[in-house]
């Protein structure tokens, strides 16, 4: 119950595929491979080639609003100092999350509901001891 209320605090996302044309510096990204997974910052497109500086993964931080890409192999990625270097036809895919609010009301009306739910048969059964009790007449 405790996750259903956090996800809805926070929304529902969905991920939606993004080409490579829409990576821009201000964005959150975070770079997978096989065995390779960093944060990423100051991420441009230029001669055929993403670029970028690169973070370790820092745990804790929420990365389900970063936007991903996936590499088709690890050595596709060239490093320098903390710079990336990886050929755009070494993407596999990028995906970035988009808010649903179709699915955030969905998720939404069914809290309220369950919750109404246990409210109704709570007061019934209250309502039904209530009958029960012999007050002494």
């Amino acid at each position: 119950m405790v996750f259903i209320i956090l996800t809805e605090l926070t929304g529902c996302y969905t991920t939606k595929n993004l080409p490579v044309s829409d990576i821009n510096s201000k964005g959150q990204y975070l770079i997978s491979g096989n065995k390779i997974h960093f944060d990423a910052h100051d991420v441009s497109v230029s001669d055929s080639l993403v670029k970028g500086y690169l973070y370790p993964i820092r745990w804790g931080v929420d990365t389900t609003k970063y936007t991903h890409i996936y590499l088709l192999n690890d050595s596709s990625i060239v490093f320098t100092g903390d710079e990336f270097k990886i050929p755009i036809k070494n993407i596999l895919k990028i995906e970035t999350p988009v808010y649903s609010p179709m699915q955030t009301a969905i998720l939404i009306s069914a809290v309220v509901l369950g919750f109404a739910t246990i409210i109704v048969v709570a007061l019934k059964n209250f309502k039904l001891d209530m009958g029960s009790i012999n007050l002494g007449h």
